[in-house]
């Protein structure tokens, strides 16, 4: 896929998808438990004892997504077209996430006995949250794609651009025009000396 094959596929959508599925996962277990200390220990029974690690990598996305936006900007800045925005079809990437996470962080823990908690309604609310924060993270990063690349733009006609009341340097001075040359009056020769009277 000629996406896949991007730049910008690796350091802008991707981690922002990532984070969404992070943000959409922890939702889903927030409205099953809306205490943050039993939240934590029922993650623990069930599995999710790897969330902790996430933390660091949806850091580490946060800014390969900063630095895809600097990339986009620098773009717009060297003139280059804007190419490459993301299909909505990458909305679903959170959902699939979520939709392998839970069974094999279930079937991890807990065995094939584990699969009934499967069935928990909630899990079905969080596969609707992913796929809204997935439809929202790619649309949030086309519209900043196309802002940072015309910010880039914007950086690039102001350096254009001379400063107001600025003069350009090295213009040809036409031949008809006598430069004024100030000279020191013959008496004083350029000192300050008091007024002549006669």
């Amino acid at each position: 896929m000629r996406d896949v094959r991007s730049r910008w596929f690796w350091t802008l959508l991707l981690p922002a998808l990532v984070v969404a599925e992070h943000l959409g996962h922890g939702l889903t277990h927030w409205v099953r438990e809306p205490d943050d200390r039993t939240r934590e220990q029922l993650l623990a029974q069930s599995g999710h004892g790897y969330a902790g690690y996430l933390e660091t990598i949806v850091a580490l996305c946060v800014v390969l997504v900063g630095a895809g936006l600097a990339a986009r900007a620098v773009a717009g800045f060297r003139q280059r077209p804007l190419r490459g925005l993301p299909s909505l079809w990458w909305a679903g990437l959170p959902v699939a996430a979520f939709a392998l996470q839970e069974p094999l962080g279930v079937l991890v823990h807990d065995g094939p006995g584990g699969l009934a908690l499967l069935a928990d309604p909630v899990l079905a609310l969080g596969a609707v949250l992913e796929l809204a924060g997935g439809l929202l993270c790619v649309l949030v990063v086309r519209k900043l794609s196309v802002a940072a690349h015309r910010a880039g733009r914007a950086l690039a006609a102001l350096r254009r651009r001379p400063l107001r009341g600025a003069t350009t340097a090295a213009q040809p001075v036409p031949a008809d025009v006598v430069p004024i040359r100030l000279r020191a009056p013959a008496y004083g020769g350029g000192k300050r000396a008091p007024p002549a009277f006669g």
